[in-house]
């Protein structure tokens, strides 16, 4: 893989950092949805990485080495694929539900749903 910030991403996902997704986003050449997809995956943490990979299909090479999974790690994300994953932030139990407009804020702040996303958290967290 010849671009670096592809690298970022697979060690946030790897690492369970997301932070390293917001350092991928600052390449010029960068994917800004692959980006959110991974800060989305490691804001959520090791015990849903199994759902993330259920949820999209991608094949498991180890229960204990999940979040060293390369389909996981190196995939090229969809907008299908963050629906997935908010989906799924949203059935997450406790509720990761102010980490989304987190995700716009910092990836897509002029997303017009964004002061909607605020209100939302709002009155549920």
């Amino acid at each position: 893989h010849t671009h670096p910030w592809r690298a970022l991403l697979a060690y946030s996902i790897a690492l369970q950092r997301p932070l390293l997704a917001l350092l991928a986003a600052c390449y010029d050449d960068s994917c800004v949805l692959d980006c959110m997809c991974v800060w989305l995956s490691a804001t959520m943490g090791c015990k849903s990485i199994e759902k993330i990979i259920n949820l999209l299909n991608i094949s498991k090479v180890d229960d204990e080495e999940l979040r060293y999974n390369s389909g996981l790690q190196w995939r090229r994300w969809s907008v299908d694929d963050l629906g997935y994953l908010l989906l799924a932030a949203m059935l997450e139990s406790p509720c990761p539900v102010s980490q989304i407009p987190l995700l716009f804020k910092y990836f897509d702040e002029k997303n017009p749903l964004l002061p909607f996303m605020n209100f939302h958290e709002a009155f549920v967290v």
